[in-house]
């Protein structure tokens, strides 16, 4: 149905309408979340994305780290090439440590960020 919105009546607006309903009927629909965040990325609807991708993540079993750091990893990058968000980029570095202590992709780009901030 979502694609019929977008590809045949050519309404982003609808399609992305059509995909939160089914996502509120079913919070783990795949193809819904991979639809809207396309539609959001292609749409730079940044504030939204970003709650879809915290949506995403509050949905991860929590022993799922990996799926986690993936998550968070998105967050900054929209964080920081989109929204130019640095704050919020060092606090999601920070999440990270907090379920990954050893991600050393965190851990370095920490130091990066705390170098520079300390010329």
């Amino acid at each position: 149905m979502a694609e019929v919105a977008e590809y045949k009546l050519k309404s982003r607006d609808k399609t992305i309408e059509i995909c939160r309903s089914i996502l509120k009927l079913d919070p783990r629909h795949a193809h819904a979340h991979s639809e809207l965040s396309r539609l959001y990325h292609e749409s730079g609807k940044w504030s939204a994305l970003l709650e879809l991708i915290k949506e995403e993540l509050d949905l991860i079993d929590s022993v799922n780290v990996e799926a986690q750091v993936e998550c968070y990893e998105r967050l900054i990058e929209i964080y920081q090439n989109k929204m130019r968000q640095a704050v919020m980029v060092t606090n999601t570095y920070h999440q990270i440590l907090e379920i990954d202590p050893q991600n050393e992709k965190a851990l370095e780009a920490l130091e990066g960020i705390y170098r520079k901030s300390s010329r």
